[in-house]
């Protein structure tokens, strides 16, 4: 790839600069991550070590250093060269030898010039630095990206790990250092999980070409299967008929400043001279949807590509999920595990609130209105999810966490403890029997009174579902009981404490809850969180929200608009 050669593609327009030491954070939601635009900060890398021990006095990587300090790590070296389907062919190497391939190939001038098969342009990828060196602090990610779920997930739950994933192999970030010579480059993408992305130049310069999502058509094959490879390329009109009518975006990006990418931009990078970069790929509220989106696209053509053995299959379901997995880096239960987490995150924030404000403290409504904002795009992607034929068996038990975890909470925020709520005839088939109990401590507050009509909901719900399913009737009871023993008189907890909101995910007995049953009649696990479920606790956290006071309720302008689709 010659990046200097004629390029045939067209330029529209480039990249906003912003300040990044001026520039407000709802400001960058509302301008750029929400309205889904590219923006280059600046102001914001000076006090980062990484550009202080990295970069030599001319402003070019120090090799020396970072081979003194890194030079056993094992990374990912990419030939720009070569091509492997849709990347570029890779191998592994440490930072030592990748760099005194560097320091020889700086060294002569002709190599620089010429890039031969015996002298090939290499390109350090997807260095995992954070996680190997977690101490160091190398750099202070931005507040403007602080929201940034996929890494806090990740940070403590591995994906697919039902999926045999093979020990060392799994993701354990989206956090990574790049660094190149000049002249390499990453092929035409849209990033992983069509997550958001930033990219923050140590030192170096990048030129990006992006092209925004409305044009992504125009970069498929004829058959609608495979996307341009190289942009600058001759790229063929008979294969890609309608490329001629992308228009790019195109942005210098110098040292010290950092690219915000976001979701579905398609775009093609080259180090036009010496580069050192880290970058993050992120997911939130805000773009989550993009991720449902590909993960339910990318289904239908793993389906498509293995139906000629659907019928000799013994778990032809379980196939679709371990490959929807290696090839997009989530299957639906791994997306389904997320968005619990990233609900329960919000619903503590929001439960914690509503105690301070029960208490006469004063509310946060920035703090508030962002994680209510969460919970809705959360409900508006569950409640796709809880229509898809994957999840519908979902609906037959609720075994999500709204059925303890956050009834506890609410419990507990209202000091409340289970000594109130004991002698429910467990074994009772009548959810009016739980709704009465309650009833008897009803004035206590205004959150009991919600949480009343929605218990006997709840469990109506259970029972319904539980006599309708055509499931074997003692299993069904035994389902429908278990759910009601533990949701009125949890025996593992000690009856004279207040419950907190950490109590019961030390609970191994909710903990086999909250992970799914298994269906008969199914040939997978039921996921390990329900839609459904996930569906039923965000009603009801928005159904108490309505009695916090007026000045907290989400502004119009932040709440989800026509703009944002499924």
């Amino acid at each position: 790839m010659g990046f200097d050669r004629n390029r045939s593609i067209k330029v529209a327009g480039g990249v906003p600069r912003e300040d990044g030491r001026s520039l407000q954070y709802m400001e960058f939601w509302k301008k750029y991550m929400w309205s889904n635009k590219p923006v280059v900060l600046t102001g914001l890398m000076d006090d980062w070590r990484a550009c202080k021990e990295w970069v030599t006095e001319a402003g070019t990587p120090d090799l020396s250093f970072l081979s003194q300090n890194f030079g056993s790590s094992i990374v990912q070296v990419a030939d720009c060269g070569e091509r492997d389907a849709t990347d570029q062919k890779r191998q592994e190497m440490t930072v030592l030898q990748y760099l005194q391939y560097w320091e020889s190939r700086i060294e002569s001038e002709s190599l620089v010039a010429k890039t031969t098969a015996e002298h090939p342009l290499l390109y350090l990828k997807d260095w995992h630095f954070v996680e190997e060196y977690p101490k160091y602090g190398a750099y202070t990610t931005p507040s403007f990206f602080s929201d940034d779920c996929l890494n806090e997930y990740l940070d403590y739950n591995p994906l697919h790990i039902d999926y045999e994933a093979k020990p060392g192999k799994e993701c354990s970030d989206y956090r990574f250092v790049y660094m190149g010579p000049k002249g390499t480059w990453t092929p035409l993408h849209a990033d992983v999980l069509r997550s958001y992305s930033w990219s923050a130049n140590v030192c170096g310069r990048k030129c990006w070409h992006l092209l925004p999502p409305e044009q992504t058509q125009f970069l498929y094959d004829r058959f609608n299967r495979s996307t341009v490879y190289d942009i600058y390329a001759d790229v063929s009109q008979k294969q890609f008929p309608r490329f001629a009518q992308t228009s790019w975006i195109e942005c210098i990006q110098e040292k010290g400043e950092i690219l915000f990418v976001p979701s579905g931009w398609y775009h093609q990078v080259t180090n036009t001279v010496d580069t050192l970069s880290i970058n993050h790929n992120w997911l939130n509220a805000c773009n989550l949807h993009w991720t449902w989106r590909l993960l339910t696209d990318d289904y239908k053509e793993t389906v498509a590509s293995i139906e000629d053995i659907r019928e000799i299959s013994d778990n032809f379901e379980y196939l679709c999920q371990r490959n929807l997995a290696a090839n997009s880096g989530m299957n639906f239960g791994d997306f389904c595990e997320f968005i619990a987490h990233m609900t329960r995150t919000s619903i503590d924030v929001l439960v914690a609130a509503r105690a301070e404000a029960s208490h006469g403290q004063s509310l946060c409504p920035v703090r508030d209105n962002q994680h209510l904002f969460n919970l809705l795009s959360i409900q508006r992607v569950a409640r796709d999810m809880s229509s898809r034929e994957f999840f519908l068996m979902d609906r037959q038990v609720i075994t999500c966490f709204c059925l303890n975890e956050l009834y506890y909470n609410i419990m507990g925020v209202h000091n409340i403890t289970f000594r109130q709520f004991r002698g429910i005839n467990s074994s009772s088939n009548s959810a009016e029997a739980m709704g009465s109990k309650i009833e008897e401590n009803k004035g206590q507050s205004i959150a009991q009174g919600a949480i009343i009509t929605w218990s006997q909901s709840a469990l109506s719900q259970v029972q319904k579902s539980a006599s309708t399913t055509g499931r074997d009737e003692l299993e069904s009871k035994h389902d429908f009981n278990c759910l009601q023993t533990y949701y009125s008189s949890p025996s593992q907890i000690d009856e004279n404490r207040t419950c907190s909101s950490n109590m019961l995910s030390m609970n191994t007995k909710h903990k086999a809850l909250t992970t799914g049953v298994f269906l008969k009649g199914r040939e997978f696990f039921v996921c390990l969180s329900s839609p459904y479920c996930i569906l039923v606790a965000i009603q009801f956290i928005l159904d108490l929200w309505e009695y916090i006071p007026a000045d907290s309720v989400l502004p119009e302008d932040v709440q989800i608009d026509a703009n944002y689709h499924i």
